[in-house]
């Protein structure tokens, strides 16, 4: 696989997944294929998932329907072994090997949302006061649920996250 995503089917069905563990095993084979039968306990409840390697601990993951995807990115954080898996969503041009551990995507839950302001830019400037909006839960981009929002922001690893934010 190249390491550059150049197909519009790549982008759209495949995450990049950073995942650290204690692995029983020593032999990569052996690693992947428990990770493979992890991944699809957790998340191919509607159908199978493809793993592939992409490096010590770096892994895309192919889903075969888009609701899946969907449900892996909209429902975390994920954990295996009690250990987080960081997931990515496949963006154009995306390297592989650029996935920067300095910088890590977390999901907040902002309540107290001004109606005005339950908008796809305006969740994206209160989230912006967070670090770099990525993406929202599909209830919330629906506003289906206003009694809060959900959004994936990315933030500094160190970073202090503040309990409110004034808007």
């Amino acid at each position: 696989m190249s390491t550059v995503a150049s197909s519009s089917s790549v982008q759209n069905s495949e995450l990049l997944v950073n995942a650290t563990w204690r692995s029983l095993f020593d032999d990569a084979d052996q690693k992947l294929s428990y990770f493979q039968r992890m991944v699809n306990n957790l998340w191919g409840a509607d159908g199978a998932v493809d793993l592939r390697s992409a490096g010590t601990n770096l892994f895309v993951v192919q889903f075969f329907n888009a609701a899946t995807r969907d449900r892996v990115l909209d429902n975390g954080p994920w954990y295996i072994q009690n250990m987080p898996i960081i997931v990515r969503k496949w963006e154009p041009k995306m390297r592989l090997l650029e996935f920067n551990m300095a910088t890590i995507p977390v999901w907040f839950k902002l309540g107290n949302v001004p109606l005005e302001l339950f908008t796809q830019e305006g969740l994206g400037f209160i989230a912006s006061g967070l670090g770099n909006p990525l993406y929202m839960d599909h209830i919330t981009a629906k506003q289906q649920r206003l009694a809060f929002a959900r959004v994936c922001v990315e933030i500094a690893a160190g970073k202090v996250i503040p309990h409110s934010l004034k808007v």
